[in-house]
């Protein structure tokens, strides 16, 4: 893959997969936008990817506020133009019995794994038309298509997910843009024990 100097955003990208799909991307010619939350964080993986020879920025950026989204697309615009490839990969766990979850876990599973998707989605687009063509890559997960007993909200926030991005694609399809979902199954990237969970030694991971 050749890239030529595309724009590639990624939300969810100081760590973890999003942050390998930032050097990849940059390896592979893209100029790659991190973005999240922890700033200390984005700029170790932009530093990485710019001693590394490729090209970086970052914003930072709460999915789940549509303010701090509109910010960093609207710095994005300015800087960069347009965009060429979207992913979307920001997300958080829950794990439990629904009477048992607190409203704020709730709110918080379904505005970071839901209303992120679509709150970023809203903010790119623009950028994404403004050219011919495009790509829209929303990470889901496994729980997007099976549901699991103890996972319902978290499934719930999953099921909307790949909802949207089914109806995302069917939106755009005139339009040049590609919508892809993709739904892996648990991957060793910390997500798990930034929810507090205990993860056994020897526990079998997708990559990275």
């Amino acid at each position: 893959m050749d890239a030529n100097g595309k724009v590639a955003v990624i939300t969810g990208a100081s760590d973890g997969l999003g942050a390998v799909l930032a050097q990849q991307l940059a390896a592979a010619g893209y100029h790659v936008w991190v973005l999240a939350r922890n700033e200390a964080k984005l700029q170790a993986v932009v530093g990485a990817i710019r001693s590394g020879g490729g090209q970086a920025d970052y914003a930072v950026c709460d999915v789940t506020s549509p303010e701090s989204v509109a910010q960093s697309f609207a710095h994005i615009g300015a800087q960069a133009g347009q965009v060429d490839l979207l992913i979307s990969n920001a997300g958080v766990w829950l794990q439990g019995a629904t009477a048992d979850a607190t409203t704020d876990d709730i709110v918080r599973t379904i505005n970071t794994n839901l209303l992120g998707i679509i709150l970023v989605t809203r903010a790119a687009l623009p950028l994404i038309k403004a050219h011919a063509g495009g790509q829209i890559v929303n990470v889901i997960s496994n729980a997007g298509v099976e549901p699991n007993g103890d996972w319902s909200i978290y499934t719930a926030s999953k099921y909307g997910a790949r909802g949207f991005t089914d109806s995302l694609k069917l939106e755009l399809a005139d339009r040049g843009i590609r919508v892809t979902g993709v739904y892996p199954a648990g991957m060793s990237t910390g997500f798990f024990q930034k929810a507090g969970l205990d993860v056994p030694p020897g526990q079998p991971w997708m990559m990275p």
